[in-house]
Order: structure tokens, then C-alpha cells, then sequence
């Protein structure tokens, strides 16, 4: 997949985008062709070989039109109703430099698995003349797994390749979606590395940083970390005021007499706990004591940690808190009487990625089976997923026909284990 585009494409000559160019009309003279289109080539230091054509524009083609200040939506329709160019090559002039940035509803640190889900709260950049934002996506959306896991594009431009570099990395910091992975972590790693900063790299960048693009600044991630238990516990402030009795009895927030109120702020996965001040709070966390004070309105946390202030969006949806800050989202889920992990399912091996649907079964019920060998094929977001036997053993059963839509955790086959009777 492509992963972020831009324009002009750096270490491009002008002679050597010229001669580019030429070929490309040459492909669509050689076919008689009239119409909006796009001749791909792959670059090889001064070389450049034809991949194929598309009939039609490309995703990227922001990048062109931000560039060049032409709308070429507007001249596809107007050629496909006859009408002849408003200007020829030699009228296009190219202007600063621009980026695009897809967005995907997938997990890079997975492998980068599509994701499905609910859109909990979407806060993107706003649109100008340095920043655009191409989506149909709106918050309550349900994002399925019959389609592509793109879901946006974020383009920008400036007046040249560092500055509009730097508008990417603050945009991408501004665009807030929760309710499942994305990339936006993954491309603001992607577009503060140094090696992207000096020019484009080869289609083997991403292979070989391997971890590097997938990880978590550890400040910023307890940062997030203080930010959603400030919420909570404001949350926590938003239901005393609302309750009829101020008796301490009809409080649930930790109430003790002729001491300080502490508050243990029941994250299922972190020890994080906080005493009522005059102004806020002093949370304890990681064994480091943190003075915090501000406040949440319509999901916009305003806070200040030990004297310095942070903005972020927070979302509250059932027995979980999002918080989006500085690229990085993060889901903690709280403890209820009734909690469950999200990720007991994750341990099966059989069990279904994603949400998706059943391809096909490969192996008959009763047949015996190895450690490894491929077992049922699951297909979500235009990409198929095989997969394997845990163990060696039987197949007893298949959880769902071909064609039947599956959830994410879903148990799709069961396999006898015959490797510890065998052992027995």
C-alpha cells in the first residue's frame, strides 16, 4: 500500500520528470485515448520503467492540484463532456511542495491488520490553504469490513519540502479519531524520521525500520496516561454535582472522614491513584507524584501537569477512556463487577482477527491435522487472512459456514489436541 505521496517527487529532475511525462503521453496517443488518466512508472536512480495506466485519477492526485492550483476533478468532467483543456503543459507552473497522508483504519504495531468499529470521536484539522482534509467519515460512523481500511487523506502544502514536512507532523498531531488503531501514530513517526526529512527513501524504508515507526514515546504515553485519569476524575466531580444528596454515604468517590479524599482511578492495566486539592488533583502514578488541574468540555481537556499545560480530546464511551494527544491514541479500559479482557479472545489461535467474513474451509472435519497447516480462510477489507492449526490434532468442527460473518475474537474452528494424549 501506499503510505504517504508527494509532490514534486524529490531527487526528480526537471529534465528527468519531462521525459516522464512525454512517455506518458505517448502511452495514451499509442491507444487513441481521451480522458482522465494516470501512467505509473517505477524510478530506479536515473532510470524509470512503466508499471501500468489507470483510466482515471489517482488517490494521490491532491498533491498534483495543490502544487499546481488546478482542479483537476473539475477538468475530468469537463473532458469527458467534450471539451478541450484550459491550458497546455507549458501553462503549469509547479508551486511549493505537498504531501498526502492516507489514513487507515489498521493497526501498525499488528503487522498493520485493518480494523474495524464505531467512530467515538473524530477532531481533525482545520481546513486553509496550507491544510486539507479529503474524507467522508463523520463521528458515529461505523467503519465495516467490506471496504478498503482508508478513511481519510490529509494534504498539505507550504513553500517547500521542510515546511510543508513540519505542517504534516503538526496536522497529524491535530487529527484525533478514536474508537480503533490507526495509523496516525505510525505516520507522524513516519514523517519526523530523519531519513524522510533528507528525501525520499527507498521502497525497502519501511521494511527495514522495522520497530522504530511503530513505537510510543514514553513521556508523551504517560502524559495521555495522566490525561485520562484526570478525566475520569472529573467525571467522577460531573456525577457528585448532579446527585441530590450531598451526603457522603450517597457518594461513590472514595469519601473518608478527617482525611484526605484518595481516589483509586480503576484502570484495568495501570496503578494510578489521586488525593483531592484546592485546585485539582495530585495523582500518583509510577510512583511519581503529579500536580494537575484543568478541565473537560465537549471532550477537550485542557490541563495543566505540574505547571504545564497539554490540550487533548478524551472520549468516555461505556467501561473505557480515549484520550488523542500529540499523534498517539490510547483505550484503557476501567474495571467493572462485570469486566471481562478484550483480550481473552486474543489468545485462541483460531479465533478471528477482525471482524470479516468466512472464505473458505480447507481441511475436512475429522481429518488430522499438523502444528501449522492452513485451516480456514477469513477475508476483511479486501484482504484475506489464512489461518493455522495451534497443534497437531483433529479437526473436530467449524464454528461458522463459508460466507457467515464473523467478529473479531470469534472462535472459527476447533482442533482436537492429540499431542498430549500421545504424550500420555
Amino acid at each position: 500500500q501506499k503510505v504517504i505521496e508527494e509532490a514534486p517527487a524529490p531527487g526528480l529532475s526537471d529534465e528527468l520528470r519531462k521525459e516522464m511525462g512525454e512517455a506518458a503521453v505517448r502511452c495514451a496517443l499509442a491507444i487513441n485515448y481521451r480522458g482522465a488518466g494516470t501512467v505509473e512508472f517505477l524510478l530506479c536512480g536515473d532510470e524509470f520503467f512503466f508499471m501500468e495506466m489507470n483510466t482515471r485519477l489517482q488517490v494521490e492526485h491532491p498533491v498534483t492540484e495543490m502544487v499546481t492550483g488546478v482542479d483537476l476533478v473539475n477538468w475530468q468532467i469537463n473532458i469527458a463532456a467534450g471539451q478541450t483543456l484550459p491550458l497546455t503543459q507549458s501553462g503549469i507552473q509547479l508551486q511549493g511542495h505537498s504531501f498526502e497522508a492516507r489514513i487507515y483504519a489498521e493497526d501498525p504495531s499488528n503487522d498493520f491488520i485493518p480494523c474495524s468499529g464505531t467512530i467515538e470521536s473524530l477532531n481533525t484539522p482545520l481546513n486553509s490553504e496550507f491544510v486539507r482534509i479529503d474524507t467522508g467519515i463523520a463521528q458515529g460512523d461505523e467503519i465495516s469490513p467490506y471496504y478498503d481500511p482508508m478513511i481519510a487523506k490529509l494534504i498539505v502544502h507550504d513553500d517547500n519540502r521542510e515546511q510543508a514536512l513540519s505542517r504534516l507532523r503538526q496536522a497529524l498531531e491535530q487529527f484525533h479519531l478514536a474508537g480503533f488503531s490507526t495509523n496516525i501514530g505510525f505516520l507522524h513517526n513516519l514523517a519526523s524520521h530523519p531519513t524522510f526529512a533528507q528525501g525520499a527513501p527507498s521502497t525497502h524504508f519501511i521494511a527495514e525500520q522495522g520497530d522504530a515507526l511503530v513505537s510510543v514515546d514514553s513521556a508523551a504515553l504517560e502524559k495521555a496516561q495522566l490525561i485520562a485519569a484526570f478525566a475520569y476524575l472529573e467525571s467522577l466531580s460531573a456525577e457528585r454535582v448532579t446527585q441530590q444528596s450531598a451526603s457522603p454515604w450517597k457518594q461513590l468517590s472514595g469519601f473518608t472522614l478527617n482525611a484526605p479524599q484518595k481516589v483509586d482511578v480503576p484502570f484495568t492495566d495501570l496503578a494510578i491513584s489521586a488525593v483531592k486539592t484546592k485546585t485539582g488533583y495530585v495523582v500518583t502514578h509510577n510512583n511519581k507524584s503529579f500536580d494537575i488541574a484543568g478541565s473537560v468540555n465537549q471532550k477537550v481537556c485542557n490541563v495543566f501537569i505540574n505547571g504545564e499545560k497539554f490540550t487533548a480530546h478524551v472520549s468516555h464511551v461505556d467501561n473505557s477512556i480515549s484520550v488523542m494527544f500529540a499523534a498517539l491514541q490510547i483505550k484503557l479500559a476501567l474495571n467493572t463487577k462485570h469486566y471481562i479482557s478484550s483480550h481473552e479472545s486474543d489468545a485462541l489461535p483460531l479465533a478471528a482477527p477482525l471482524n470479516g467474513t468466512v472464505v473458505k474451509h480447507l481441511v475436512d472435519v475429522g481429518s488430522t491435522i499438523t502444528k501449522g497447516d492452513a485451516v480456514v480462510i477469513i477475508e476483511a477489507m479486501k484482504m484475506e487472512y489464512t489461518l493455522n492449526a495451534p497443534h497437531d490434532g483433529i479437526l473436530q468442527s467449524y464454528c461458522f459456514d463459508e460466507g457467515e460473518l464473523v467478529s473479531h475474537g470469534a472462535l472459527l474452528a476447533i482442533v482436537e489436541d492429540t499431542t498430549a494424549q500421545e504424550a500420555s
